[in-house]
């Protein structure tokens, strides 16, 4: 009845209990607390910052007054500014498991930018 009228199982009592200290407070949670395996180093992050400050960017000729946001010239792209930055980092030999995906490439385009 006391499981039903709470709302939770009984697995979670046999461990809420499990976890509880001597002094009747439950240990924290360790969820999220490590570092994941596949995020990249910040270095990586700021090369391709820099990469990406690197190219010239325009004022809209149109909407210049209502918006500062900062466009491309007119032959360049996200995806040939990527594999500039995919031969640059070849030519300075870099690992390949280190070079920065193109989605993540491009979504700090779009939030740099």
């Amino acid at each position: 009845m006391f499981l039903n009228t709470v709302g939770v199982t009984d697995k979670f009592v046999r461990v809420s209990l499990s976890k509880k200290r001597d002094s009747g407070v439950a240990l924290p949670n360790n969820r999220g607390r490590h570092i994941p395996k596949n995020k990249l180093p910040e270095t990586v992050r700021m090369s391709m910052i820099s990469h990406i400050s690197s190219f010239p960017v325009y004022d809209s000729h149109c909407s210049r007054a209502r918006s500062n946001r900062k466009y491309l010239g007119p032959k360049l792209n996200i995806n040939l500014m990527y594999k500039l930055y995919v031969e640059k980092c070849k030519t300075d030999d870099i690992e390949q498991s280190v070079i920065a995906k193109e989605w993540l490439y491009r979504k700090i385009f779009n939030k740099r930018v």
